[in-house]
């Protein structure tokens, strides 16, 4: 056996053990995480003249603002960590626990960004009085650095057998391109609020070409994160409007062996009800991420957020799906003809 063959079975050897013991470290650096939080200052914030120290466990408690900021960080800093490393061990079985498990985790960590800011701001009408952080303990960003160095973990792990070719990278860069221009089309304003536009249409069709995990990369990192710098609302938005929004996108990717099968190349009912059951989805995604924005940022109640985002959500999400659907046909023969890598 030559140099390069000892090599590669070097190589093939640390890469089997890294994913055997990935999910051991994550849920090892997750327990960590969790136990300092627990037992260290998380927030100290000043409340008119006093100072009060916060753990993470009044937080979970409830202290100062009761049962909606409870379940938040309950589902942010200790349910969302804990699943996703618990998906890593069903991996072996299906290559998409490994996407679940990045979602919730790299979630979570950007979540925790923005979640000082919703605490003061509930904190503040709790107690009728302005507040201001003093100083954010070391506590306190110890869950964002470390879910998000975990999320590239997860990530090296979940493309691990996957990979991007050049010509995944060129068709994402295309199609998010399209998606960041027909964003700035805006076609008319919908009933309830907000506007319509065509930007999902590029996006459905990065998830359906690439499968989920590609797709939420391209839709939900790097389509979120450079349609939220350019929309100028605020990085504070991002977690739900965008990542979760947009990110939506992806799961239309789970339907791809079934939209666009191999021995298809003309229109079928089959496909096009797999191909409407995915952008409902993707759509219901954006929906559901816009309702918990609008009720934490315009602090609406969660009637009124739906109602506003309702209108814009679906009837973007219905045209998007409507040409998806007329151009079904030619879809078809374009995959047959120049195929993703097998996903």
């Amino acid at each position: 056996m030559d140099n390069e063959a000892l090599i590669k079975e070097k190589n093939k050897k640390y890469k089997e053990l890294f994913v055997k013991i990935l999910p051991f470290f994550i849920l090892v650096v997750i327990g960590l995480t969790i136990g300092l939080s627990m037992i260290g200052n998380f927030y100290r914030v000043e409340t008119g003249e006093e100072k009060v120290i916060y753990h993470l466990y009044d937080l979970i408690a409830g202290k100062d603002v009761g049962i909606s900021l409870t379940l938040f960080y309950v589902i942010n800093y200790l349910a969302l960590p804990i699943i996703s490393a618990i998906l890593l061990f069903f991996n072996k079985y299906h290559k998409n626990f490994a996407f679940v498990s990045l979602f919730l985790l790299l979630f979570s960590a950007i979540v925790s960004i923005v979640s000082k800011d919703v605490f003061v701001s509930l904190l503040e009408n709790k107690l009728g009085t302005s507040c201001s952080f003093d100083k954010i303990y070391f506590c306190g960003v110890i869950p964002t650095i470390s879910y998000f160095v975990l999320s590239t973990c997860v990530l090296s792990f979940a493309i691990n057998d996957v990979g991007f070719t050049t010509r995944d990278i060129t068709e994402s860069g295309v199609l998010i391109a399209a998606a960041l221009g027909l964003n700035f089309i805006r076609l008319f304003p919908a009933p309830t609020g907000g506007s319509v536009n065509l930007q999902m249409l590029p996006l459905f069709l990065l998830a359906i070409r690439r499968g989920p995990l590609k797709g939420f990369i391209g839709c939900g990192i790097v389509y979120g994160l450079v349609s939220c710098l350019t929309d100028g609302w605020g990085f504070a938005y991002f977690p739900f409007d965008y990542l979760l929004g947009f990110g939506g996108a992806s799961f239309l990717g789970f339907f791809t062996t079934r939209i666009l099968p191999s021995d298809k190349d003309n229109y079928n009912f089959k496909g096009e009800l797999y191909l409407a059951i995915g952008a409902i989805g993707a759509t219901f995604i954006r929906f559901v991420g816009g309702t918990i924005s609008s009720m934490i940022f315009y602090d609406l109640d969660v009637a009124a957020a739906m109602l506003y985002n309702v209108g814009y959500v679906f009837i973007s999400g219905g045209l998007a799906l409507a040409i998806l659907m007329a151009l079904y046909g030619p879809l078809l023969k374009i995959n047959k003809r120049f195929p993703p890598q097998k996903l």
